[in-house]
């Protein structure tokens, strides 16, 4: 049985509510189901309630990646009226969904890593306007910030499953699908197997995002911690 299938016991965006990041120190931490409140290991905050790593925005997303998945794989025989077949069209919709994941996470990292700096308000603001593309985001700015390209930061995270480099490559290739369909006007025609890997490439990109938040805006704000009288 797909595990996809069965959203009560694999919902993607009930796993990724799991991640809980410290309102002190920002520490991004898997917690689990059923976690309400915990002391912090690394800051010493607490009994706190954690903020959720990922905003309501981005958890409605993953839903309708899933939803969108679901859908395509349970569908019963469709009309031959239909222009564009339901199938392909849900499994169109699973792929354009993951990537605008994956670039709302790359946003958010970039917005949370600048906003521990003192910068103006205005430019705070505004970045996003001067690198407008995911491509701009991750080929030149973040390059910019971190001191190293995107692949070797792939590199540089604890991985010994090697999942990062494997996952790294899949945005590639879902990158390149939905560009084709949505620049191109290419086929509509996506294989299942790609919409299925865009959920099992999920949960390793969201631990990929709460190691990359760990390795930088969290120790930029334990360095602030630590210059306080």
């Amino acid at each position: 049985m797909d595990p996809f299938l069965l959203v009560e016991n694999h919902s993607l965006s009930r796993l990724a509510s799991d991640y809980k990041k410290c309102k002190k120190c920002s520490h991004v931490l898997n917690l689990g189901p059923h976690s309400s409140t915990y002391t912090c290991r690394i800051c010493g905050l607490e009994n706190q309630i954690p903020y959720p790593f990922l905003d309501l925005n981005l958890l409605i997303m993953v839903d309708l990646m899933q939803d969108s998945y679901i859908t395509a794989t349970t569908l019963q025989p469709e009309s031959p009226n239909f222009t564009v077949p339901v199938e392909q069209a849900r499994l169109a919709s699973v792929v354009v969904y993951f990537c605008t994941v994956k670039e709302l996470l790359l946003h958010r990292f970039i917005s949370h890593f600048l906003a521990e700096f003192p910068l103006p308000v205005s430019f705070l603001e505004s970045w996003d306007n001067h690198y407008f593309t995911d491509s701009q985001r991750r080929e030149e700015l973040l390059p910019s910030l971190v001191g190293m390209s995107w692949d070797k930061l792939s590199d540089s995270l604890s991985d010994p499953q090697n999942q990062f480099k494997t996952m790294s490559a899949f945005l590639k290739k879902a990158s390149v699908s939905r560009n084709n369909l949505l620049h191109e006007g290419n086929s509509f025609d996506i294989d299942p197997y790609l919409a299925k890997a865009c959920l099992e490439n999920f949960l390793p990109l969201m631990e990929f995002y709460a190691r990359l938040n760990n390795k930088y805006v969290h120790e930029l704000r334990m360095s602030s911690i630590r210059k306080l009288p």
